[in-house]
């Protein structure tokens, strides 16, 4: 009679890193696209701010907080408020470990 207790023991590792991995994987997404939507409404509500006169420096700073509150991980590389006489814009470049980059931009105008 054969042991195949080895075997299953392998077998068992084997298919139990890739299920982490998967499962890695799947959150990684996740949270890259949670950052997608939370980076597009905090530079939306930067703009609603700069709209509504007040100082551009306090919509930048809120705008700056609100993500690195909610975004932890990754790197927030730049908020950038500008207006005009008749429009505003707003750029917002974060980057997730060191290979994804999320830049947003939208413009208003007024």
């Amino acid at each position: 009679m054969v042991n195949n207790r080895g075997t299953a023991v392998v077998e068992f590792s084997i298919s139990a890193v890739m299920v982490v991995m998967l499962i890695l994987m799947i959150l990684s997404v996740a949270y890259f696209y949670f950052a997608k939507v939370t980076i597009s409404n905090s530079g939306y509500n930067a703009l609603i701010c700069i709209a509504e006169r007040q100082p551009k420096s306090a919509c930048q700073r809120r705008a700056k907080k609100t993500l690195e509150k909610h975004l932890p991980l990754g790197h927030l590389d730049q908020v950038q408020l500008k207006q005009s006489n008749s429009w505003f814009r707003v750029n917002i470049n974060w980057t997730f470990f060191n290979d994804h980059k999320v830049h947003y931009s939208k413009s208003l105008r007024y």
